[in-house]
C-alpha cells in the first residue's frame, strides 16, 4: 500500500462487454472461480484459492457474479454463504479455508486484492439488497450479478458511500492521529469520516477535522482512493495542513476521544511498542502514513 494511490496499478479489466454477456467466458476452460463467505473469500498459502469451472459447476445453483479479466483468464466470484450441496461436496467445501480481507490483504498482490474486494462487495450487496428501493418488489440479478431488475423494470445498482480520510501536518512536520472510542488504548489512526449531503470532498475534510478536534484546515492536497467493501465505502485520501498554526486540540469525546500531534520518532516508537496499534498495512490510513512517514514504519 505505500505509495501514491494514484498511480497506474495492475488490476483485472472489468470487461464491461462481457459484463453484459458473459456466455462465452463462462465456457471459458481458463476461468477461475473465488469463493466468497460473508466478509471472507476463499483462500490459501497467503493468496486467493481458486476453483475451475468444473469444480464451481458440482456446487449447485450459487449465484456467480463476473469480476473482469486479467491477461485473457476470466474471474469471477461465486457466494457460497448458503450453498446447498450433496455430503461428499459439503465435506469438500467445508476443507475450504475462508479469510478476511483485513488479515489476507497485506499478503496479495494487486491484482489479487482488486479481485477480492470486488466480490467482496458486490456480494454483500446483492445479499442485502433484494427488494426494488423505487417499489418494493423483489429483484432478480442481471448484468453478471452488477444490476438488479424487478418486475416493474426498475434498475438497482451498487451503491458507494464516499468518505475522507485525511493526514493533517503542522509547521513543524508533525501528523495529527486520533483514537475513535471503539479502539482499544494505544491505536491510533488519521482522521476520517463519511461525505454528507451537498458537500464537496474537501467541504467534508475540513468539517470532519472541525469537528472532530476543533482544528482549521486550510491546503489540501489529493493522496489516492481506495474501495472498502465493508460493506460499501470509498475511501478519499487527503493531506491537509493548518490554515494558522498553535491551534490546540480539543476532542469532541463523541467519535474521538484522544488525539495528539506525533512526529515521526514517535509513531515509530507506536509501532514498535505494538504494530496494531497503527492502521493495517491494506488502509489507506497506512498509506498516508507512511507517505508521510517517508516509507514502511516497520523498516523505521
Amino acid at each position: 500500500m505505500y505509495g501514491k494511490l494514484s498511480e497506474s496499478r495492475m488490476i483485472p479489466d472489468r470487461d464491461a462487454a462481457t459484463r453484459l454477456n458473459p456466455v462465452s467466458a463462462r465456457e471459458n476452460p481458463d476461468g477461475r472461480y473465488l469463493l466468497v463467505r460473508g466478509d471472507s473469500v476463499s483462500a490459501a498459502d497467503g493468496a486467493l484459492a481458486l476453483w475451475d469451472r468444473d469444480s464451481v459447476h458440482l456446487l449447485g445453483e450459487s449465484p456467480i457474479s463476473y469480476l473482469g479479466k486479467y491477461d485473457n483468464v476470466p474471474y469471477f466470484a461465486v457466494d457460497v454463504a448458503h450453498v446447498s450441496v450433496d455430503d461428499e461436496w459439503q465435506a469438500e467445501l467445508a476443507a475450504v479455508a475462508f479469510e478476511g480481507f483485513y488479515g489476507l490483504g497485506p499478503l496479495l498482490s494487486e491484482m489479487e486484492a482488486s479481485l477480492a474486494m470486488s466480490a467482496i462487495a458486490l456480494v454483500n450487496w446483492q445479499t442485502r439488497s433484494k427488494y426494488c428501493p423505487t417499489c418494493g418488489a423483489p429483484t432478480e440479478l442481471v448484468a453478471s450479478g452488477w444490476e438488479q431488475r424487478c418486475d416493474n423494470n426498475h434498475m438497482v445498482y451498487p451503491r458507494m458511500d464516499p468518505a475522507v480520510i485525511m493526514a493533517i501536518h503542522d509547521a513543524q512536520g508533525r501528523i495529527l492521529l486520533g483514537r475513535n472510542r471503539a479502539w482499544p488504548e494505544g491505536r491510533y489512526s488519521t482522521l476520517a469520516g463519511f461525505v454528507e449531503a451537498g458537500e464537496t470532498l474537501e467541504d467534508a475534510v475540513r468539517r470532519e477535522v472541525r469537528e472532530e478536534v476543533n482544528i482549521e484546515v486550510g491546503r489540501l492536497e489529493y493522496f489516492g482512493s481506495q474501495p472498502w467493501p465493508f460493506p460499501r465505502s470509498l475511501m478519499v485520501g487527503f493531506h491537509g495542513y493548518l490554515a494558522h498554526e498553535d491551534q490546540p486540540i480539543e476532542v469532541d469525546g463523541v467519535e474521538v476521544v484522544d488525539a495528539r500531534w506525533f512526529t515521526r520518532a514517535e509513531v515509530k516508537a507506536l509501532y514498535d511498542d505494538d504494530p496494531h496499534h497503527l492502521p493495517g498495512l491494506t488502509s489507506v490510513a497506512r498509506a498516508l502514513i507512511e507517505d508521510w512517514f517517508g516509507g514502511p514504519v516497520s523498516e523505521g
